[in-house]
């Protein structure tokens, strides 16, 4: 990754974070819960596909975690694997005795510059490995948390989605387990479609409750098209 993909990227992700008033601080008082979550969803996936959406997602964590500028690194490292290259460097921010992160105790500016330069690195080249364009990839990841719409949950220490879908089946199912959570039996309905929304009507059989939902229409990153 060059230095200008490198701004790039680093410019949109900040844009994001300031049109939903979301700081450096605030992300990294979640960094570590969601970032292990991400490390879960890799040892998870049932493809490359999936795998390469997780390392990106990653990706996104650090930069909205951390400032640092562009420096160009290298590594010796003649084989990647995810726990070399994303597992030992989410560690390598934990301070002595502690589970929290010493980016500000135990590391100074520089040290900590390089770590995350090195990281990204790295995660470009399990990328590669997967035979994917890392920065191609993340434009479409940004592309597609650009779309999306929500508010940052101070309690969940992370950005949670409105109710938006991908497809029509997703943004049906997503609005019936909104709703259906009484347990009781319901009915639901698409009722209109326009460019940015599908408009979903559900109903409660036996107490005849009706909420009309507006599900917003986001993007779904193509990483297919980002193959090498």
């Amino acid at each position: 990754m060059t230095e200008i993909q490198f701004n790039e990227i680093k410019e949109r992700l900040t844009q994001w974070r300031q049109e939903r008033h979301l700081t450096y601080e605030n992300q990294q008082a979640g960094f570590l819960g969601n970032v292990f979550e991400k490390v879960s969803e890799y040892f998870r996936a049932k493809d490359d596909l999936e795998r390469v959406e997780v390392l990106c997602d990653i990706a996104v964590f650090f930069f909205n975690a951390f400032d640092f500028k562009y420096r160009a690194v290298s590594s010796n490292m003649n084989c990647y694997t995810f726990s070399d290259v994303v597992v030992y460097n989410i560690y390598s921010l934990f301070g002595a005795r502690t589970d929290n992160l010493c980016v500000v105790e135990n590391e100074n500016a520089l040290d900590l510059e390089n770590h995350l330069n090195l990281t990204m690195f790295e995660i470009e080249q399990l990328c590669k490995n997967l035979d994917f364009d890392f920065y191609k990839c993340m434009l479409e990841k940004i592309k597609e948390i650009e779309s999306r719409t929500g508010f940052y949950d101070e309690r969940l220490k992370k950005f949670v989605d409105k109710i938006c879908a991908f497809s029509k089946d997703e943004a049906l199912s997503n609005v019936s387990k909104d709703f259906g959570f009484l347990g009781n039996s319901i009915i639901y309905k698409l009722t209109q479609e326009d460019k940015n929304f599908w408009f979903i009507t559900c109903k409660e059989i036996e107490t005849n409750l009706q909420i009309d939902y507006k599900v917003k229409k986001i993007y779904k990153a193509d990483y297919k098209s980002c193959r090498l």
